[in-house]
């Protein structure tokens, strides 16, 4: 039987070509227009100025009053050994002194070289403000927040002015004495050089705690020749 010749098809495998989509109305993408992942940091106020010192306040205030822990009312024991709650208000590191007085002599603020930079009363500072209850001390902590109260906002202002010398004039002063006695007393030798770690760490070098104490130490000993030394009374007592 003869074959039927089969009729070619002019149709092929070849998928059909996709029409490409239009790019979204509206958008135009622009990759200069990217941004990388940035930490964003927040410092506290520096405190040298009144204006800084009172946002300082008022932020404190507000995490006290949100986490219920008031660390301005401490209860502290007195001179006469009587348990009672103080309000203890800081600039960061420095007090706030509700009041001073000059305890008669004065002392000679020097310079790290040893040249004298001026002459100083000696005050006596107080730190401390003896309240009744934990209320007390919360309404004394929101009245000197407030800004409503003279006599506490003079204490503001000078607290500023005195953290802004520690800041700009005294630390450095006494970070530069210190490396001076570091060598002096010997120290480089056992530890090595002023400021470097001593000490393997996870991420380099790092300040081991006997490196750490003997640093503390001179930066004590400095405080104490240039005549930064804080007044602190001492009352002796004889025991029973």
């Amino acid at each position: 039987m003869p074959q039927v010749a089969r009729k070619q098809s002019n149709r092929t495998n070849s998928k059909p070509t996709q029409k490409r989509k239009k790019p979204m109305a509206g958008f135009n993408f622009d990759p200069n227009k990217s941004e990388a992942v940035t930490k964003v940091v927040m410092n506290r106020q520096e405190c040298t100025t009144y204006e800084s010192a009172m946002s300082y306040i008022n932020d404190r205030l507000k995490e006290m009053e949100k986490s219920g822990d008031w660390e301005w009312i401490q209860e502290l024991t007195g001179p006469d050994g009587k348990k009672g709650l103080k309000v203890v208000a800081t600039l960061k590191t420095m007090p706030i002194y509700w009041k001073h007085e000059e305890a008669g002599p004065t002392v000679d603020v020097l310079n790290p070289d040893g040249s004298k930079r001026e002459t100083r009363k000696v005050l006596v500072n107080h730190s401390r403000y003896p309240v009744g209850s934990m209320e007390e001390g919360q309404a004394m902590i929101r009245a000197l927040a407030s800004g409503e109260v003279d006599a506490m906002n003079e204490r503001v202002r000078v607290a500023a002015e005195a953290y802004a010398d520690v800041v700009n004039v005294e630390l450095p002063a006494i970070n530069e004495k210190a490396a001076m006695l570091w060598t002096e007393d010997g120290h480089a030798d056992k530890h090595g050089a002023w400021g470097e770690g001593d000490e393997a760490g996870a991420r380099g070098k790092k300040m081991s705690k006997a490196k750490t104490y003997a640093m503390n130490t001179c930066k004590q000993k400095a405080r104490r020749q240039l005549g930064y030394a804080r007044w602190a009374d001492t009352i002796r007592v004889v025991k029973d």
